[in-house]
């Protein structure tokens, strides 16, 4: 149900930030908590952020194509709706790893390498530090987006995850400056890999997302 009212004096702050905890990511939920941060006027972190506690039972799970996806769907809400200033990987241990082989977890497969979801990770990461969040919206239910961006240094970054067949989208409301955007692509076979560079006219850039990728398109001015 909608969350209507709340007791700031029941809330965790620790250390002048508020913290989410794991699990729960209904709209209401992640308005919610962004709420609170800003009412309290401090930041907020997800300090355990992922969409399956017991994975670790069947740690095979974590190299399946759909599970990186559906924590980057997830991350991308979480962003949109909640605003944080960081997320934390629910337990980078060697039970929840980002990497497989090696011997990690009992996963003596081949050399230790990087998973798709390391890919997630990092790509979500390739932001500016002192980037901002700002308003976006998808208006396809297989499609999740969020937005930073950092006027400082004239750089801007959309994420998006298509959760489905390949498709063409239109990205409007782009800085006026901003004449192309780099795109970097994860999905079960690519970590990271950069694509060809997209046109901007007029703060509308056109283009089509691979099927069931994770991608991310970065413009500066």
């Amino acid at each position: 149900p909608p969350v209507v009212a709340y007791n700031l004096a029941n809330l965790r702050v620790a250390w002048g930030r508020v913290e989410l905890p794991w699990r729960g990511w209904s709209d209401s939920l992640l308005g919610f908590w962004r709420d609170a941060a800003s009412t309290l006027g401090v930041p907020l972190l997800v300090a355990e952020g992922s969409t399956d506690a017991g994975a670790w039972r069947y740690p095979a799970v974590f190299l399946e194509p759909y599970y990186p996806l559906e924590e980057a769907r997830v991350y991308l809400r979480v962003l949109a709706l909640s605003q944080p200033t960081s997320i934390l990987p629910w337990e980078l241990t060697s039970d929840y790893s980002l990497l497989a082989g090696g011997g990690i977890f009992g996963d003596t497969s081949g050399p230790m390498h990087p998973t798709e979801r390391f890919f997630v990770v990092k790509q979500l990461a390739s932001v500016p530090p002192n980037a901002f969040h700002v308003r976006a919206r998808c208006d396809r239910v297989e499609t999740s987006c969020a937005a930073l961006a950092d006027p400082a240094s004239g750089v801007y970054t959309v994420h998006v995850v298509n959760d489905g067949a390949s498709r063409p989208v239109t990205i409007t409301g782009l800085p006026a400056g901003i004449t192309e955007l780099r795109v970097l692509v994860t999905d079960a076979t690519r970590g990271m890999a950069e694509g060809a560079r997209v046109p901007v006219r007029d703060g509308v850039a056109r283009l089509t997302l691979d099927a069931t990728s994770f991608t991310t398109l970065v413009g500066a001015r």
